[in-house]
């Protein structure tokens, strides 16, 4: 049973969160992106990353850019922003690369708590919500099935995110960074998934 969006929607904007914004968030901001023009969501979405400690103006690393292109996918080198209260009071939607990244946004602006989850977070409970929901008690299914829109689709996801099933095990994306190639490609994997399963969330 998958959410229900309407004919209009408000613009949502995700914030993507990584420690240095050069390796693992510039890359989900741009795989996200992808994703979203490909389901022709393009221009019901926008996507902005930052760091938890960027050196600000350091370009993506070229590791990343090399391992998204073995998979067949252009990565444009963007600067590294240092993350700010505000950035994340004004997007409607963020995602973090890991458990430390998402308190730390949390400690920044406490209000942030419900619209604050890791990148596979946010996937494993938005792919629960768009599968079949017939064990669930009968209004349990009524709210999450008539949430109108992307905005009601986010608050249904914050309100209801603990009736999905618990990981398994831990749901942190690793740094890639100072390691050697190898781990850029299977951090790339996950990124890729991850992004398709996020913006399905979103896709009717």
């Amino acid at each position: 049973m998958a959410l229900q969006a309407n004919a209009q929607q408000q613009k949502i904007s995700v914030l993507v969160v990584c420690t240095g914004n050069i390796c693992r968030s510039p890359l989900a901001e741009q795989l996200l992106r992808r994703e979203a023009v490909l389901a022709g969501l393009d221009q019901q979405m926008s996507f902005e990353s930052a760091g938890t400690y960027a050196e600000i103006g350091s370009l993506t690393h070229s590791k990343t850019i090399e391992s998204a292109a073995l998979r067949g996918v252009s990565i444009e080198p963007t600067a590294s922003k240092q993350l700010t209260s505000q950035m994340i009071e004004d997007a409607d939607l963020v995602l973090t690369a890991t458990a430390e990244h998402r308190l730390f946004a949390i400690e920044q602006v406490p209000s942030a708590n419900r619209k604050t989850y890791t990148l596979k977070e946010f996937a494993r409970i938005a792919g629960f919500f768009a599968g079949d929901l017939s064990h669930l008690d009968p209004m349990l299914q009524k709210a999450i099935s008539q949430a109108d829109g992307h905005s009601g689709r986010l608050s249904a996801i914050a309100k209801y995110r603990g009736y999905a099933p618990k990981p398994e095990a831990g749901e942190d994306i690793l740094d890639p960074y100072g390691r050697n190639p190898d781990v850029f490609t299977v951090v790339t994997d996950e990124l890729l998934e991850l992004s398709r399963v996020i913006i399905s969330a979103f896709n009717d």
